[in-house]
């Protein structure tokens, strides 16, 4: 008996000291997605049979930039009945319904009534006092789509750069990134599947560039930006995406757009993966409010932009790796109310 005990505590001390060496990670899995490196892994090795370390959740404070009561720090407890906190007996009309909208639409209306904004709203910006951390950007729901052919699990990492903070995430994005399994377009993290990752983050305008884009209000922008994904060639369910999300969500009123790629992305929240990518697309749509009506507290843009942008600038690609994974990712960003 006593041997079997002495037995079995060499085993777990040997484990346990052997465990840090099956952690480490081959340093060629981990390179920036640019096209000026390429990893010389092949892909889908990296990570294959190395044990995953445990990853950290990060929390910012704000939950999101969606506009929940959890994001704006209310607590109610009728949360069965939607409509209950503004209406008494209410009378639903057959006209009250719109057959282009969803059927909850008018209800979050009530209950939260910034539902048509982006963001805490104040007048033309994101609230800053609900999203913690330095810099007046907040870069709201970027989309993450993973394509092509991955074997076994694998690694990407959003490495927040030059005091960015992330907020949130989904899913859990924990020190060591997202680790994932791919199958077809399913992406899979601990059993769940998701058919994208998100993240939102805040940001310092000054790694951002000013000179161009293009103006106007909602509804001319909005058709721009669609157009932008579609020249772009993003597949059709992420275009979709966009509109599901950003046909309510964008704000009414004027606002100058300066489109972000990869080039200036990566220094605010780089790319770190398992795996090098073909080809890749990135664009963040930054929208900061015109004067009429604002009063502009950016000195980073407070000049319109002096030139159209070019879809063209944010398609990259990798010569050097051979393969068929591509990364695709689209967003949205807001100025805060204080620099």
């Amino acid at each position: 008996m006593k041997f079997l005990v002495l037995f079995l505590l060499a085993l777990s001390i040997n484990a346990s000291m052997m465990a840090p060496n099956q952690r480490m990670q081959d340093p060629r899995c981990m390179v920036p997605a640019s096209a000026l490196a390429a990893s010389s892994m092949p892909a889908g090795l990296c990570n294959q049979n190395q044990q995953i370390p445990t990853v950290t959740p990060i929390y910012g404070g704000a939950s999101c930039l969606a506009m929940t009561p959890q994001c704006l720090g209310q607590t109610r407890s009728n949360y069965d009945c939607i409509h209950c906190n503004q209406l008494n007996n209410p009378r639903i009309l057959p006209n009250q319904f719109n057959p282009q909208t969803s059927w909850y639409h008018r209800y979050a209306q009530m209950r939260w009534p910034q539902y048509n904004r982006p963001a805490v709203w104040n007048n033309g910006y994101a609230d800053h006092n609900f999203y913690p951390g330095s810099g007046n950007v907040a870069v709201g729901k970027p989309n993450v789509y993973i394509h092509g052919n991955l074997i076994g699990k694998q690694r990407l990492q959003v490495k927040m750069k030059n005091r960015s903070h992330l907020l949130a995430a989904s899913p859990i994005h924990g020190t060591d990134g997202w680790v994932f399994e791919k199958s077809g377009e399913i992406l899979s993290v601990t059993g769940a599947s998701y058919n994208y990752f998100y993240y939102d983050y805040k940001a310092h305008e000054n790694y951002l560039q000013n000179k161009s884009g293009f103006c106007g209000k909602k509804d001319y922008l909005y058709d721009r930006m669609i157009s932008i994904l579609k020249e772009m060639s993003f597949k059709e369910r992420e275009i979709k995406d966009f509109e599901d999300y950003w046909s309510v969500k964008y704000p009414g009123g004027s606002f100058c757009v300066y489109p972000q790629t990869h080039a200036e992305l990566q220094k605010l929240a780089q790319w770190n993966g398992s795996f090098m990518p073909s080809s890749f697309r990135r664009v963040v749509f930054v929208s900061v409010p015109k004067k009429e009506g604002h009063k502009i507290i950016s000195s980073h843009f407070k000049n319109e932009p002096s030139e159209d942008w070019n879809p063209q600038k944010g398609i990259y690609r990798v010569p050097a790796s051979k393969n068929d994974i591509s990364i695709h990712e689209w967003g949205v960003a807001f100025l805060t109310d204080k620099k």
